[in-house]
């Protein structure tokens, strides 16, 4: 019997350890031979995974970096040459999300007038008439056109560095060992008859959509901090019995404001190309600060306003347990419940209580206030 169950133990806990470090083994030789494959492609002896090379083509520098991934985080290659302009702009192809959102009039990107550009890719940027005039120009379009069927999947340019972007490092056309002059040769097009830069109407020296982007981005932010530290400070001083009850019942409030902060936040927002994607941001982070504010609130509104007298309860250990987290244990016992419908109550100890407390024996002595608004809260405890 003891011989079975030592393979068992063996088979659950080794066998699914050997077979990991046996995946991660291929798969980190996998990369390793895509490594040598593409130094031998490119004629490049001893190509380093992650340092940047720099070279020269037709009179302009460029340079490029190859990562071979990690079991984390995927191959890529970029390559990137110096521009110095006035705008900005990202492209990558068109998401169901992208045409959606301009559908519905959320999001407005910029149209180039060539068709079958403008379906494939998708163009975020907030210097419209830069990157308007950019993309005005043919040569450039197809330019873009061509390094996506090479496999790269983002072109960006923040003003100072136009770079473009393969990840993950798997198209077959990279493995040939023109893949880098055909890529330079269509990135230096992409770098020549840079548009001069266009005026932006300003209010107090900022855009007119970075002046409603922080509004809305600080609104939200005053939100969450206000939800983390009401739910700290109330949590602390004025501990509700049935935390979960007076979250269901501040949701009928803080989901009725989420919904109005949420309305004027696409009228702010709305109308850039890369509108959707930051509603997306303040829908979760919005959605998330408002609960934590309407709990924090009410729980601090409950206790804080709280007149009536104080209850004085004496209910014995019906149980305790032990909770473990990543950082701490914690220390719990339940005691027969004084509330109508309610059999137990569940109280945080220390570890000296938590070891004093005897199920059935030991006595705790519960004070406690009703709430301002019927949410009955812990004023004090002790054990007897």
């Amino acid at each position: 019997m003891d011989y079975y169950f030592f393979i068992i133990i063996f088979a659950v806990c080794i066998v699914p350890i050997g077979i990991g470090l046996w995946i991660d083994f291929r798969k980190n030789k996998e990369r390793q031979n895509v490594l040598k494959q593409v130094s031998q492609s490119w004629n490049i002896p001893d190509l380093q995974s992650g340092k940047i090379y720099q070279a020269v083509y037709e009179g302009m520098e460029y340079e490029y970096e190859y990562f071979a991934g990690t079991r984390k985080y995927p191959s890529y290659f970029k390559i990137r040459i110096k521009c110095l302009s006035k705008g900005e702009f990202v492209i990558g192809k068109e998401s169901k999300l992208d045409a959606w959102a301009r559908n519905v009039g959320i999001s407005c990107e910029i149209q180039t007038g060539d068709v079958q550009f403008d379906e494939e890719f998708y163009i975020r940027t907030n210097s419209v008439d830069f990157t308007t005039a950019y993309f005005f120009l043919p040569q450039k379009r197809e330019a873009v056109k061509d390094l996506f069927r090479l496999g790269f999947n983002k072109l960006k340019h923040d003003g100072k560095i136009l770079e473009m972007t393969m990840q993950p490092f798997d198209s077959p056309e990279s493995r040939n060992p023109t893949f880098i002059p055909e890529v330079v040769r269509r990135i230096k097009i992409l770098g020549e008859n840079i548009p001069e830069g266009y005026p932006e109407n300003l209010i107090g020296g900022m855009s007119h959509w970075k002046v409603k982007r922080t509004v809305v981005f600080s609104v939200m932010g005053i939100v969450l901090a206000v939800g983390i530290v009401g739910s700290i400070v109330g949590t602390f001083l004025y501990l509700p019995l049935d935390d979960g009850d007076i979250l269901l019942f501040s949701l009928k409030y803080s989901m009725s404001w989420f919904a109005i902060f949420l309305v004027l936040a696409v009228i702010f927002l709305k109308g850039r190309s890369s509108s959707h994607t930051e509603l997306m941001g303040v829908f979760f982070l919005g959605l998330l600060g408002f609960v934590f504010a309407g709990n924090g609130l009410l729980v601090l509104a409950n206790g804080y306003f709280d007149t009536a007298p104080e209850s004085y309860h004496d209910s014995v250990v019906v149980d305790k347990y032990i909770t473990d987290s990543r950082d701490s244990t914690n220390y719990h016992i339940r005691v027969k419940s004084w509330r109508e419908g309610k059999s137990s109550e569940t109280l945080s100890v220390l570890k000296g209580e938590y070891d004093r407390a005897a199920v059935g024996k030991t006595i705790v002595h519960v004070v406690t206030k009703p709430g301002k608004y019927g949410f009955e809260w812990l004023v004090r405890q002790n054990l007897k």
